[in-house]
């Protein structure tokens, strides 16, 4: 049996997880702002160490709990973006380090799902087991790979949809009329905005501000936006040769996606 204290588990990630390692017969320690123990009890207890509180006091947290987890025990987290606080672990902590990423939200079954880990210092791999005896799929990448591909997966998508939903807003657009005459594709891209809309809008601020590779794809956005036909359509011309051909197989998927909003 593994003891994990989850740092801020009170929240709904750290409830789903403990209820996942729990019936993997391992003991949960959660720790927050209303329980009897303490963030620092929590730390000293626990053989896994997760930080699992908002992204603007992950490095606060991690700074605050570092001397009391005990050098052998293995300390990570799962916060959206990795370069900063995988600094701030390795700074502050002596005990074994990973940094891990759920790819996903805490409304969702685990099996199939997405979980990036980010190996740092020392003994790991029993928490990648461990990981993966919950159905995760795990990947392991360095910190900065990992904020390079979330500034496209996560922040160029929260700012495209948020573009989407804000131009919408501004040319007062009538939702109930452009529902009734909503193609596929637009149903699906409106369940996204509303999918999104439906979250805290600190979590997605808090993406693009700590994800140091945000700017980047911020720039890339504001190509797609302006309006000079000629840089549009050699930017799009670009694209197209950059993916290549569709296959029969990713056509077959979309239209089977797009299927399911008609």
């Amino acid at each position: 049996m593994i003891v994990i204290s989850i740092i801020g588990g009170t929240g709904k990630m750290g409830r789903m997880f403990a209820s996942n390692f729990r019936s993997k017969g391992h003991k949960v320690i959660l720790s927050g702002r209303k329980t009897r123990i303490t963030h620092e009890e929590a730390a000293r207890k626990g053989d896994i160490v997760i930080v699992s509180v908002p992204i603007n006091v992950t490095e606060s947290v991690i700074k605050k709990i570092s001397p009391f987890v005990r050098k052998n025990a293995l300390l990570t987290d799962f916060t959206s973006v990795k370069v900063v606080p995988c600094n701030a672990m390795k700074r502050f902590c002596r005990a074994n380090i990973v940094g891990g990423h759920p790819v996903f939200g805490p409304n969702v079954a685990l099996k199939g799902q997405n979980f990036v880990l980010c190996p740092l210092r020392g003994k790991w791999q029993f928490y990648k087991r461990l990981l993966a005896s919950l159905g995760l799929k795990i990947s392991v990448l360095a910190p900065e790979t990992h904020d390079k591909s979330m500034a496209v997966i996560q922040c160029l998508t929260h700012q495209s949809t948020l573009s989407y939903a804000f131009s919408l807003m501004k040319m007062n657009s009538d939702i109930s009329i452009l529902d009734k005459l909503a193609s596929p594709q637009f149903r699906l891209k409106i369940s996204l905005v509303r999918r999104m809309l439906d979250q805290d809008a600190s979590l997605y601020s808090d993406i693009q501000r700590y994800n140091p590779f945000s700017n980047d794809v911020a720039r890339i956005h504001a190509l797609a936006l302006k309006k000079c036909s000629s840089e549009f359509k050699t930017a799009f011309s670009q694209c197209q040769n950059y993916f290549g051909r569709m296959s029969f197989k990713t056509r077959s998927f979309i239209n089977k996606l797009l299927s399911v909003h008609q």
